[in-house]
């Protein structure tokens, strides 16, 4: 079975396998900054368990800081992923 979901514009859509991956609640300044909400929740999904079915972030400007970066949807400038790069 797949889990799909995508961006609030509708413009992204995914698909992820569904499986048990590691998740987690993030304070930290910057996610409450970009989500402007009081936290960010997360998953940890393998690139093998990942598909885009609709669109795909432009990957203009992503926002970096010294311990993320934030690939954003051009449209809007939303959040799309953080990729487990090594900073």
């Amino acid at each position: 079975m797949n889990l799909e979901g995508g961006c609030f514009c509708g413009s992204i859509r995914y698909r992820i396998k569904e499986d048990s991956y590691p998740s987690a609640n993030c304070h930290c300044t910057m996610c409450r900054r970009t989500s402007a909400a009081a936290y960010v929740s997360w998953i940890v999904v393998p690139t093998k368990d990942f598909d885009y079915i609709q669109g795909e972030p432009k990957l203009s400007n992503p926002h970096r800081t010294e311990r993320v970066i934030f690939v954003v949807v051009a449209v809007h400038r939303s959040p799309a992923y953080s990729p487990n790069t090594p900073m």
